[in-house]
């Protein structure tokens, strides 16, 4: 079976590419991928007269490459690369296996599964209180005749970090060591947050409470009015972390419990609280 000329990796970050290149023999290379500043990953795979491309898009497309060679290898045919397929056939390529042996990718695939799911209960969160406002501005005549709708007394946003969280888990995870190597099998290729609408009062100016020392915490809230939900916490002796944040230009609070060693002692923790505050807290990590 023909064997390829080369098989190129290369991520596009902002400080420039960074390329694995293998030219049949085993090669490594380190991937510093970070969220905000590496964009497009893409596979080329080079034979003699034609080319096969694989592209991944976006700043998640390091990620779906890691998802893609989970196991260490894929294998590709001609059905995946419609253009090329007959050039493939006339050089008598049925399959092709691609294999990436990758070190340090737990940790990063684990803190953008967390970013990514934070994300989308932002955007749960951020439709409702649109919903609501949308809601408001319809009714103009009944507000004047009756008088403002009544604000809740507090907003919570359910499980919902900050956005700077957000980017700190993935930028600053582990970085993944994709390391490419060869294969003697035959036809085998080289290797290469629910909400309520903001209330009118900002909260109380309150100096940001550094985390106690542990990995995880449990994320409890964003509230417009903390003073209830702070003082249960504190009577029922927790450690809390209260920090700052702005949401469309409204002041909030965002609450966490910190201080536990283990996922496990801070999902026991999470159910207590929402016990006792009658919420869905849930489990963050990624805390000093």
């Amino acid at each position: 079976m023909l064997r390829p000329e080369s098989i190129t990796l290369s991520l596009q970050c902002a400080s420039g590419p960074v390329v694995l290149q293998n030219m049949n023999f085993a090669n490594s290379q380190v991937f510093p991928w970070s969220v905000s500043g590496c964009a497009d990953t893409e596979l080329v795979i080079r034979y003699p007269g034609f080319e096969l491309r694989q592209q991944w898009g976006g700043a998640s497309g390091f990620i779906e490459f890691l998802h893609a060679f989970a196991s260490g290898h894929r294998r590709y045919t001609p059905a995946e690369f419609p253009a090329q397929s007959q050039a493939m056939q006339q050089a008598g390529i049925e399959w092709l296996d691609v294999s990436y042996r990758q070190q340090g990718q737990e940790a990063v695939l684990k803190a953008f599964a967390e970013a990514d799911k934070l994300n989308a209960q932002a955007e749960e969160i951020q439709a409702k209180i649109d919903a609501m406002q949308e809601t408001a501005a319809t009714g103009p005549e009944t507000q004047a005749a009756t008088g403002p709708a009544a604000l809740p007394d507090r907003i919570i946003t359910m499980c919902m970090g900050p956005a700077r969280t957000v980017s700190q888990i993935v930028a600053e995870g582990p970085t993944a060591l994709p390391e490419e190597e060869t294969g003697d099998k035959a036809g085998a290729t080289d290797t290469p947050a629910g909400a309520g609408a903001p209330s009118h009062k900002a909260p109380a100016p309150r100096k940001p409470t550094p985390p106690r020392p542990g990995g995880y915490a449990v994320q409890v809230g964003i509230f417009a009015h903390p003073d209830k939900v702070r003082a249960t916490l504190e009577k029922a002796d927790y450690a809390i972390q209260d920090d700052p944040i702005t949401l469309r230009g409204n002041q909030y609070r965002n609450i966490r419990v910190t201080g536990y060693a283990t996922r496990e002692d801070a999902a026991a923790a999470a159910e207590e609280i929402g016990q006792l505050l009658n919420l869905k807290p849930v489990v963050v990590g990624g805390i000093p």
